[in-house]
């Protein structure tokens, strides 16, 4: 592929390796908006252990079948991170979402190969 765009955090052991596979078969890619730019809304969750978590949705939150799944359901890693910490990420966008103009300048600058050196992400 000529270029991708990402969008959320990896969350999942899943998240990664598919990730993982889009950097090999991609020339460019491109994090699209703030939770896959920083983690932002899937990082809330960083404090809290993964099994609290899983405790709290499946049996204390649960009407019916209180328990946790194991089929169907890929591990969860222990923090939502965004994905440049997992592969290199060429562009980033940022934005909750982004603003249609900025995707649609940012597709246009890719299409015509405008971006040549990948992008800073500055925090705070």
């Amino acid at each position: 592929m000529d270029v991708t765009l990402v969008e959320g955090a990896v969350s999942s052991q899943e998240d990664a390796a598919r990730l993982r596979t889009v950097r090999a078969r991609s020339r460019v890619v491109a994090a699209l908006g703030d939770c896959a730019v920083t983690g932002n809304v899937p990082s809330m969750r960083n404090s809290i252990p993964v099994a609290r978590i899983l405790q709290r949705i499946y049996i204390e939150g649960a009407d019916v079948s209180r328990v946790i799944p194991s089929a169907g359901v890929p591990p969860l890693l222990p923090q939502a991170r965004p994905p440049h910490e997992f592969i290199k990420v060429d562009v980033h966008l940022p934005g909750c979402p982004p603003q249609p103009k900025a995707i649609l300048a940012l597709l246009d600058d890719l299409l015509h190969g405008r971006i040549a050196k990948p992008t800073e992400i500055k925090f705070g």
